[in-house]
C-alpha cells in the first residue's frame, strides 16, 4: 500500500533511532498510531519481513516496543535472535558487542523471562567464549541483559559447557551472564552450591579466586532491589584478592572490585582504591595494568554521567511542552506544576555537567 510505501521510506535503524529519541514527546495517540502504521508495514508482510536484516529486525522489535506493541515485538526480537545466527557476516555475532545488542533486543522487549531462552544465542555466546572472544564488561549490571535469554536449562548448559578454560579456570563473563540466568529462571540456588563445590575444589589459590569472583558476583544478582551494591559483595571480592596469588589474578580481582564500586556510583572511592594499588604495585606490568583500568572507570563515569544528563534533559523539555500546553489552555496551576518539575531537572541537569566538565 502506499502508506506501506511511506513507511519503509526510513530504515528499520531511522526509525528505531528516531523513535527512541522522540518517546518522551510522543503522545498517546501518535504512539499509537505509528505503531499500527509500522506494524502493518513490516509485520504483515511476510516478504518484506524476510528481506530484513537481523540488525534490521532488531531496530524494528525496539521501535515496536516503544511504541506500545509489545507483542509484535517480541516477536520480531525472537526473528533477530534467529536471523543473526543465520547470517554470517552481517549477523551480530561476529563478536561481543553485537552479542550483547540482541540480548538487549530481547530485554527490552520483553522477550525474556523465567522458562524463556534462545539455543541460537546460546550457541553464539558459547562459541565467543571459546574462542577468547568475551571479556569483562566495565558495567557488571549489563550480565543481567546478557544473562536473560539463557532462563532456560538447555540455553544454560550449552553456554556451562565453555564455563571453564583448560586449566579449569572459570570465564567470568560467562559465570556472571549465568548467575543472572539462574537468577531470572528461578535456579539461583543450585548455582551458588556449584560455585561453592568449584571453589572447594580448586587446584590453586588464583583458581580459587577466580572461583570466589563468580560467587561473589552471583551472590550480588540474589540481593534483588541491592545488587551489586552490596558490601557483602564487596568483602567477597576482597577476599578473593588476598587468595590471589599471582599480578594478573590480583589485578583482574582488583578490576571487579572496582567495577562494584562504581556500578553504586562511588566512583570518587572506586578511583582512590585505583590509585593506591598503583602506588604500592612494585610490577611495572602490574601498575600499566591498573593505570588502563583507571582510564576506563573514568570513561564509565563520563559514559553513564552522560547518560543520565540526556535522560534528565529529555524529561525537562517533556515538562517545559507539558507547560506550554497548559498554558495555552489557560490552565494555570497545571503550567506552574510542569514549570516548577522542570526547574528541579535543570538544576540536576546543571549538576551531573559540572560532575564531568560539560
Amino acid at each position: 500500500t502506499k502508506d506501506a510505501a511511506a513507511v519503509r521510506k526510513l530504515t528499520c535503524r531511522q526509525w528505531g533511532i528516531l523513535i527512541e529519541r522522540l518517546e518522551l514527546a510522543l503522545s498517546s495517540e501518535t504512539r499509537a498510531s505509528w505503531g499500527v502504521r509500522i506494524e502493518d508495514a513490516y509485520t504483515k508482510d511476510a516478504q518484506a519481513l524476510d528481506r530484513l536484516s537481523a540488525e534490521d529486525l532488531k531496530f524494528l522489535a525496539q521501535a515496536l516496543a516503544l511504541l506500545g506493541c509489545q507483542e509484535k515485538g517480541q516477536e520480531v526480537a525472537a526473528l533477530a535472535c534467529q536471523a543473526a545466527s543465520q547470517s554470517g557476516t552481517c549477523g551480530p555475532y561476529t563478536g561481543q558487542r553485537m552479542l550483547f545488542e540482541v540480548a538487549e533486543c530481547l530485554y527490552v522487549t520483553g522477550a525474556v523471562g523465567p522458562g524463556k531462552g534462545y539455543v541460537n544465542y546460546a550457541n553464539a555466546m558459547a562459541t565467543l567464549a571459546r574462542d577468547g572472544k568475551l571479556t569483562v564488561e566495565d558495567e557488571l549490571r549489563l550480565y543481567e541483559i546478557y544473562g536473560a535469554p539463557l532462563a532456560t536449562s538447555q540455553a544454560r548448559d550449552i553456554v556451562q559447557a565453555e564455563l571453564m578454560d583448560g586449566e579449569g579456570n572459570p570465564r567470568l563473563p560467562v559465570a556472571h551472564a549465568l548467575s543472572w540466568a539462574h537468577a531470572i529462571d528461578g535456579t539461583l540456588n543450585q548455582w551458588h552450591t556449584y560455585l561453592d563445590e568449584r571453589i572447594t575444589e580448586a587446584a590453586d589459590s588464583d583458581t580459587q579466586a577466580r572461583w570466589m569472583l563468580a560467587r561473589a558476583n552471583a551472590e550480588a544478582v540474589a540481593k534483588p532491589g541491592v545488587g551489586l551494591r552490596g558490601r557483602a559483595v564487596e568483602a567477597g571480592m576482597r577476599k578473593a584478592m588476598a587468595t590471589a596469588s599471582s599480578v594478573a589474578t590480583k589485578v583482574e580481582c582488583l578490576r571487579h572490585l572496582a567495577a562494584v564500586m562504581a556500578e553504586a556510583w562511588r566512583f570518587d572511592e572506586s578511583l582512590a582504591l585505583l590509585a593506591k594499588a598503583a602506588d604500592d604495585a612494585v610490577d611495572e606490568s602490574q601498575k600499566a595494568e591498573i593505570r588502563e583500568i583507571v582510564i576506563r572507570i573514568s570513561k564509565l563515569r563520563a559514559t553513564r554521567t552522560g547518560r543520565e544528563v540526556r535522560f534528565v534533559r529529555d524529561r525537562a523539555e517533556a515538562m517545559e511542552r507539558k507547560a506550554a500546553e497548559a498554558k495555552a489552555g489557560g490552565d494555570a496551576a497545571s503550567e506552574n506544576r510542569f514549570l516548577g518539575r522542570a526547574r528541579q531537572l535543570r538544576s540536576q541537569e546543571t549538576s551531573l555537567r559540572n560532575q564531568i566538565g560539560l
